[in-house]
């Protein structure tokens, strides 16, 4: 992956630990991980992006069920068939 971001793998890396692959993540359970340094929602927004672009997340709308998003938690086998490297 070019210009890898290392909060976001570690961040991945702990989810991957913790949850089963398909789990749906809300902002306050990956602040939870104390990956994100001072919890701060940027870094967070950063490190979430980076993981959907190369397909580890998949991205969630709770627009319906109260509001919010979500991500959702994709193996890296899945991700490699869908991700393209940027």
């Amino acid at each position: 992956m070019a210009g890898r971001d290392r909060t976001a793998e570690a961040l991945y890396s702990w989810c991957r630990e913790n949850y089963e692959i398909g789990h749906v993540f809300d902002q306050a359970e990956l602040l939870s991980a104390g990956i994100i340094p001072d919890q701060d929602i940027h870094i967070l927004l950063a490190a979430t992006t980076y993981l959907v672009k190369n397909s580890l997340f998949k991205l969630h709308d709770f627009k319906n069920a109260g509001g919010g998003i979500g991500w959702e938690l994709i193996s890296q086998e899945r991700a490699a068939k869908y991700s393209t490297p940027f």
